[in-house]
């Protein structure tokens, strides 16, 4: 009962600061540091996690730096405001994701399990130089950095498998 309890609470906590995270972008678009760093960073998301991907993209820049690019393929869920907003981000695009071209089991599969649908969005892109594919909820610390620079030239997936952190679709798939 009260591991229920304050999973609600933290859930409610984690929605005021959100709201609050996005009402203060605005300033944060107008002190975007100059730091670069040599890679590119791709991630998957749609409208329901707006917030988190915008906190994943700022985590990484004000403690890592400006990826060359951050291409973030969307779920096709988000709104035009919201796509907007992103597209603010210095090197940040976005990606409809196109599944006409997949086999019709493949593309049943992908629409059935969201999951399926971003591996196979990811095993399509062709690095360039270092890639990071990242779900839209990672969290990126200043000590990444040292860690980027024994990345090869590739694709690296980021995972968040930890069971520390209240994403609700994870939480509700393994229940403590």
């Amino acid at each position: 009962m009260l591991g229920r309890f304050q999973r609600r609470f933290a859930k409610y906590q984690a929605g005021k600061n959100k709201s609050s995270f996005i009402k203060g972008l605005p300033l944060l678009l107008q002190n975007i540091p100059a730091r670069k760093v040599d890679c590119d960073v791709v991630s998957f998301s749609g409208a329901k996690y707006f917030a988190d991907q915008l906190y994943s993209i700022f985590s990484f820049v004000y403690n890592v730096g400006r990826p060359v690019s951050w291409k973030v393929f969307n779920d096709g869920t988000y709104t035009s405001e919201q796509k907007q907003f992103l597209l603010q981000v210095p090197g940040v695009s976005i990606c409809d994701v196109d599944t006409s071209g997949f086999d019709d089991d493949i593309r049943a599969a992908c629409e059935q399990f969201p999951t399926l649908k971003k591996m196979v969005i990811f095993q399509q892109i062709e690095p360039v130089r270092k890639t990071i594919l990242a779900d839209s909820d990672i969290i990126f610390y200043q000590s990444f950095g040292q860690y980027l620079q024994y990345f090869e030239t590739g694709n690296h997936y980021i995972v968040d498998e930890s069971s520390s952190y209240f994403d609700q679709d994870y939480l509700s798939a393994h229940p403590t």
